[in-house]
């Protein structure tokens, strides 16, 4: 663990701000499981109560300790801005902090990690300089909020075989609302980014991370040119969180990237709201072209490889 005394205080700081906001927001937590569990480990460590751990432990304590400190530094974020975050943060009190392991809606272990990612999101945005909005029927699949007047679906599936069905109904939405959206995943749990932690150095770290890359990039190819073949879908983000320990430090990395799709028939004040979204999580957004005729062929390319840029300021 790292042993700069600021993130200590700084952690410290943030678990209260967490634990306090479930009690001004009268929300139940379950003690010992999910967000609990996580404030608790966080409690201890930032009070320097525990300090010696065990293999398993130390693993547990890792994902606690970050998990924690983004979960509180992105609410904290969203609160300054006005935000109603009470529906995420209720659903969030149960799940895992298991980031890169698939978890289930049956035991509800993927909760803490699906309504978390709806807060990841806008928080990375409102950091962009942009204000979202939550909309108001969260179970409808037309998107979760909405900013610059487009529409945002944010998923954070366990596997890549549901994706396609998710754009569909996502495309279907928007135009019979007469809309224009981005569809954001987070890729993490769907390809098994959690399969590893524990790295002896940098380069052993980038060396696994090459390897998952060449998955990633083709699951995204082949989702950017389905997703592209919707004309009211303007462009994917895709996200990826890893908690790792390598060379016995610490960290959670967070990296991103967009893409646009070539939309000329669309007015240009939606493009450049759907730029402005784009820029958040990828300084200069890939720009994904279809053919002439796009609307019977599956074999668009794009005009750039896909890369990650990591979120600033948790």
């Amino acid at each position: 663990m790292t042993s700069d005394e600021a993130f200590w205080i700084e952690l410290g700081r943030r678990e209260k701000l967490l634990r306090d906001t479930y009690h001004r927001l009268k929300i139940s937590l379950q003690p010992g499981h999910g967000m609990a569990k996580a404030l608790d480990e966080a409690k201890a460590l930032a009070g320097g109560i525990k300090a010696e751990f065990s293999d398993t432990s130390l693993l547990d304590t890792v994902k606690a300790c970050h998990t924690i400190y983004a979960i509180a530094g992105n609410v904290e974020v969203c609160l300054d801005a006005g935000l109603d975050i009470s529906r995420q943060l209720s659903s969030m009190a149960t799940g895992t902090t298991d980031y890169g392991t698939p978890g289930s809606t049956t035991d509800k272990s993927i909760y803490l990690k699906d309504f978390e990612y709806e807060l990841f999101i806008a928080a990375s945005l409102i950091r962009g300089g942009l204000m979202p909005q939550f909309l108001d029927n969260p179970s409808d699949p037309m998107g979760e909020m909405q900013v610059k007047g487009i529409v945002i679906e944010c998923k954070h599936p366990d596997s890549t075989g549901s994706l396609r069905d998710k754009v569909k109904k996502f495309a279907k939405k928007l135009r019979e609302s007469g809309c224009f959206g981005l569809f954001a995943v987070a890729v993490e749990d769907a390809h098994h980014l959690g399969d590893r932690t524990v790295f002896d150095s940098k380069s052993d770290y980038n060396a696994w991370l090459e390897a998952k890359q060449i998955e990633l990039e083709k699951s995204g190819l082949e989702l950017a040119d389905f997703a592209a073949h919707r004309d009211v879908v303007l462009g994917l983000v895709h996200t990826q969180t890893k908690l790792a320990i390598i060379a016995e430090e610490t960290g959670m990395m967070r990296h991103s990237t967009s893409t646009l799709f070539d939309r000329p028939d669309i007015p240009e004040v939606i493009m450049e709201g759907a730029r402005k979204v784009a820029r958040v999580f990828n300084p200069v957004p890939h720009h994904f072209v279809l053919p002439a005729k796009a609307s019977s062929r599956k074999d668009a390319a794009p005009n750039g490889q896909s890369a990650s840029e990591p979120i600033a300021g948790d």
